[in-house]
């Protein structure tokens, strides 16, 4: 038996006043997913920003 259906049995057995509370809980705990932006990474005056790699990596 998993976790999840052991936590759906352990629901089942609440009393209806509690499944609120429950249902308040559950929403506090939901993970929300950041959007995290793309850090360009090109031209941030590295030693690398002037140099073609292509030609270095060829010699």
């Amino acid at each position: 038996m998993t976790i999840k259906e052991k936590i759906k049995e352990e629901i089942d057995l609440l009393p209806d006043e509690l499944l609120d509370q429950v249902q308040e809980y559950l929403n506090s705990i939901k993970v929300s997913r950041i959007k995290r932006e793309k850090t360009h990474t090109l031209h941030l005056k590295g030693q690398y920003d002037s140099m073609n790699l292509r030609q270095k990596a060829y010699e």
